[in-house]
């Protein structure tokens, strides 16, 4: 690297190594903040009638720090009366398993249709790599989901028609977030629930 007239070679080596793209580019570095993100590459959306007491862990690839303001999910078909879903973000465990609960954000209500938004008092910090976002309720709404194009938990065991997105754990306590992710249930095909990003760190 020639070093220019006035120009410390430390100084040029440190901001060329803070330049986040300086060696390479990912396409997922750059995300429009105060933008709702599904960090998977999504193949295509459906609806999921979520299951009662069912929590549900959908794997995030987080391609480079950031601090996360809001958590949603879509509500197509309404619960009942006074239903909520709780949700929140998991670390990531052994052989990409959920691990350590990182964040229960509190609830939203799932008895009307529409966006629902759940704001993150402080924001959530997270560092570059695989975090799942976590989706519990105590009613059964239908909410909007979505399948993988690729998921690093890779093809469902019974099928190459589809990549497994979510791991789901059965009869749990949906007035809190259990820390740690219990053992897993099982596989699921589909995901739900997005971020909105509100800085890149």
């Amino acid at each position: 690297m020639l070093k220019l007239a006035g120009e410390q070679l430390e100084g040029q080596l440190a901001d060329h190594i803070a330049l986040l793209d300086a060696h390479t580019y990912q396409l997922m570095d750059s995300l429009r903040t105060n933008k709702n993100q599904i960090l998977t590459p999504v193949q295509a959306f459906t609806t999921q009638v979520v299951t009662a007491g069912r929590l549900v862990a959908t794997i995030m690839v987080v391609p480079r720090a950031l601090t996360i303001s809001h958590l949603l999910i879509d509500v197509t078909g309404a619960a009942s009366a006074g239903k909520f879903a709780r949700l929140g973000i998991y670390g990531i465990g052994a052989n990409l398993y959920p691990g350590s609960l990182l964040l229960d954000a509190g609830t939203v209500a799932v008895d009307s249709t529409g966006l629902k938004v759940l704001e993150i008092s402080g924001g959530q910090s997270l560092d570059k790599g695989i975090y799942f976002l976590a989706v519990i309720s105590d009613g059964a709404p239908t909410i909007r989901g979505y399948q993988a194009a690729w998921s690093p938990l890779g093809a469902s065991a019974s099928t190459l028609s589809a990549f497994s997105l979510s791991l789901y754990k059965g009869s749990e306590n949906p007035s809190a977030l259990a820390d740690p992710y219990p053992t897993p249930d099982g596989e699921w095909t589909a995901g739900y629930g997005a971020i909105r990003v509100s800085s890149l760190d």
